[in-house]
């Protein structure tokens, strides 16, 4: 008996990880080009490129393994195991929401040091974040 969830999970596991690479690396190379003499922040952006890459990456290929024998996935009369998949979904919903408040507040920090009154400091501040609200 085929289930349609673990039929098509693995496929939608690789395309919607690989989607989360494409878009938060585009957006810190977007950063990168406004951060030339800003050495922290380079540093900060590639150690957040770093950790996206990677846990997009395992998250990607890790319910190709979630099965012993792989057949599992689509027919559960089959002989095996299957693992849990909700820590893993836990642990990526944790990192996923933790690069997004970093990308978030990244422009922030190239913004803050700017020469301008505090108060258009922070409405500039609040209206990048409010930004994020659409892609987040």
């Amino acid at each position: 008996m085929a289930n349609k969830f673990n039929t098509m999970g693995a496929p939608a596991s690789i395309c919607y990880n690989l989607g989360t690479i494409f878009i938060k690396t585009s957006i810190l190379s977007f950063y990168l080009r406004f951060a030339v003499s800003n050495r922290p922040f380079q540093i900060a952006a590639y150690i957040t490129f770093f950790i996206v890459i990677a846990y997009s990456f395992v998250m990607a290929i890790l319910p190709l393994w979630r099965c012993q024998p792989m057949k599992k996935h689509f027919d559960y009369t089959i002989p095996g195991h299957c693992a849990d998949p909700m820590p893993p979904f836990l642990v990526q919903a944790a990192v996923n929401s933790a690069t997004d408040i970093v990308l978030l507040l990244m422009p922030v920090w190239l913004m803050w040091p700017l020469a301008m009154p505090k108060a258009q400091k922070i409405g500039l501040s609040l209206i990048l974040m409010a930004g994020g609200l659409y892609v987040s």
